[in-house]
């Protein structure tokens, strides 16, 4: 199996594979790979020539495999792709398999197939043909390191400098690294906003990324746990029923304050093993820096108390899913009780 950076190799090595299976859920660097090969390989003012897409849920087999045999016009390859909804390894139709099957076993050398499934079947025989016929590339969501790298590359394109505190202070606005939902498509939207800020031969600093980028609830729910760690009840209230005011739902609310409990809790058991702050952030899933920030308000909290809390939202949750209590309510609730830290 490949990744993003094994197939960038491949590209501008020229190696590539008749077909490619791209899983994953980064659509994003799956589509920029998409256009890395079409200008390496395809003639440019060409392409509505030599690339084929197919995003229709019930494909003509037949109909992608005569693109697949078509020779390309006036390129090296032909590129042909069939996208999520066209479930290719999932057919259902005999004959259609046959086809497939028939094709993996002997792919045209001149047309590069490219088929998109976020989770594959890996049981079905259409898979295992697919990747003993070409490449497996897995366009993961990438890690705090590759993340970096990721940030580096656009704003040396950009000729932007940014220092490691600016760097840190990105991940953390983004939240990329703990929200599933946030992809590199929004990395790219925000570093754009840093990039436009500071133009070409500009650097960016930390002070900048803070004022840019505005925090978002993540964000202010770490705040308001600072605050409750530190006993600042009075604060900690006021910025609850702010957001509360401004219409934010209380069970995103709740949802988010019991994910920064077991943080702390996971950092705190963590603790009692002795284990460094890299140890932490595998372990709770969060970047180093992160965990720098978290630690102090998990030092706040007796032994055992915030696994204590993590009982008790088990006990508010249902009590605000079965209507025992008015959800706003519970919720505040609950915030009194992790005041109470021994």
């Amino acid at each position: 199996m490949k990744n993003y950076k094994d197939l960038t190799k491949d590209i501008k090595n020229g190696t590539l594979s008749p077909v490619y299976l791209f899983t994953g859920s980064e659509d994003h660097i799956a589509s920029m790979m998409i256009q890395r090969m079409s200008e390496k390989l395809v003639t440019p003012g060409l392409e509505m020539l030599n690339i084929n897409r197919f995003e229709s849920k019930n494909p003509d087999i037949s109909e992608i495999m005569a693109a697949c045999e078509t020779l390309p016009v006036m390129s090296e390859r032909r590129i042909v792709l069939a996208s999520e909804e066209t479930a290719l390894l999932s057919v259902s139709d005999k004959n259609a398999q046959e086809a497939l099957s028939g094709y993996f076993k002997n792919p045209c050398p001149s047309t590069i197939l490219i088929i998109s499934a976020e989770k594959p079947d890996k049981r079905r025989k259409l898979y295992k043909e697919a990747v003993r016929a070409g490449e497996l590339v897995e366009f993961s969501k990438l890690d705090q390191r590759g993340l970096e790298n990721w940030i580096a590359a656009r704003m040396k394109r950009a000729g932007v400098r940014i220092g490691r505190p600016a760097v840190e202070a990105f991940i953390g606005r983004i939240h990329y690294l703990d929200n599933a939902s946030v992809s590199t498509i929004s990395v790219d939207s925000e570093l754009q906003k840093l990039i436009d800020f500071a133009g070409e031969g500009g650097q960016i600093t930390e002070e900048d990324v803070l004022e840019i980028l505005p925090p978002g609830m993540e964000d202010n729910i770490f705040r308001m746990t600072d605050l409750i760690a530190q006993g600042k009840a009075q604060e900690a209230m006021d910025m609850l029923r702010k957001f509360q005011l401004e219409g934010e739902s209380p069970i995103r609310i709740f949802g988010l304050i019991v994910r920064q409990v077991r943080i702390m809790a996971m950092l705190s058991a963590m603790i009692a093993e002795k284990a460094n702050q890299q140890q932490m952030a595998d372990y709770a899933g969060i970047p180093p820096f992160v965990v720098r920030k978290t630690l102090p308000a998990v030092r706040r909290y007796a032994p055992g108390r915030l696994e204590e809390l993590i009982v008790e939202a088990a006990d508010t949750d249902l009590w605000m899913k079965t209507g025992a209590i008015e959800q706003s309510l519970a919720v505040e609730l609950y915030v009194l009780k992790m005041l109470k830290r021994k």
